[in-house]
C-alpha cells in the first residue's frame, strides 16, 4: 500500500533533480490529487481491460525549474506544478496505456503517447497527441529505477461527481484502506494550497 493512496506513494512523484546533479529541491513532490485519482482510475481500468495486477511506473513526476531544464522540458511544464506524470505500465505497450487513459472518464486533460511510455497531465483540457518516432520529442531525457507501491487490488476512488468532501470509503470499506483527505480545491497541489508539499 502506498502512502498517498492505495497503489501510489509520495516518493514515486519526487523531482529526480540529485540524479542531475542538482540540489535544488530536495526531491520535492507536490502532487494534484486530481492526477491521483486519474492514475488510480487508470489502474482499475487496466485491471478491467487486461484482468491481471499491473502496476502503473511513474518515471517522472514533479520536476524543480533546474532539473527540468536539465532533462529538456518545456517551460510551461506541468510537471513543474506537480500536475503530470510519466509512466509506464509493465505488460502494456504504450500504445493500449494512451488508449485507455485517453478516455475523458478517466479525468486525465493531457494525454501523449512516446514510443517510452505515456504522458499524463492535468492542464488544460481535452489534449491529446502522439510523438512516436519524432526525434525531436520522442525522448525520455530521464529514464530513472523507481520503486513501485506494493500490488493491491484494485479500489474506487472517488469520481468526479461525488461529493468532494474529503469523504473517501470508510473504514467500514470492503479493504480498510484509508484514502487521502480531497477538498474542494482538489485540482491544486498541496505546495500551493499551504506552501508545503503534500
Amino acid at each position: 500500500m502506498g502512502d498517498l493512496s492505495n497503489h501510489f506513494s509520495r516518493s514515486e512523484f519526487a523531482c529526480h533533480c540529485s540524479d542531475h546533479g542538482i540540489q535544488d529541491c530536495q526531491g520535492s513532490a507536490p502532487l494534484s490529487l486530481n492526477l491521483l485519482w486519474a492514475l488510480e482510475r487508470l489502474r482499475a481500468a487496466i485491471w478491467n481491460r487486461t484482468s491481471r495486477e499491473r502496476p502503473i511506473t511513474v518515471l517522472s513526476g514533479f520536476r524543480c525549474k533546474p532539473h527540468n531544464r536539465t532533462v529538456g522540458g518545456v517551460p510551461e511544464s506541468q510537471h513543474l506544478l506537480g500536475l503530470a506524470a510519466d509512466i509506464t505500465v509493465p505488460g502494456m505497450t504504450p500504445q493500449e496505456v494512451y488508449e485507455l487513459a485517453a478516455n475523458s472518464v478517466l479525468g486525465f486533460q493531457g494525454v501523449g503517447l512516446y514510443s517510452w511510455g505515456v504522458h499524463l497531465d492535468m492542464g488544460a483540457p481535452d489534449r491529446r497527441w502522439s510523438n512516436v518516432g519524432d526525434p525531436d520529442r520522442d525522448n525520455l531525457h530521464e529514464i530513472v529505477n523507481v520503486s513501485v507501491a506494493p500490488d493491491a487490488p484494485p479500489v474506487d476512488p472517488p469520481g468526479p461527481s461525488e461529493d468532494a468532501s474529503g469523504d473517501g470509503p470508510s473504514e467500514s470499506s470492503a479493504d480498510g484502506d484509508d484514502q487521502p483527505e480531497v477538498s474542494d480545491e482538489d485540482d491544486q497541489t498541496e505546495e500551493h494550497k499551504d506552501g508545503e508539499a503534500i
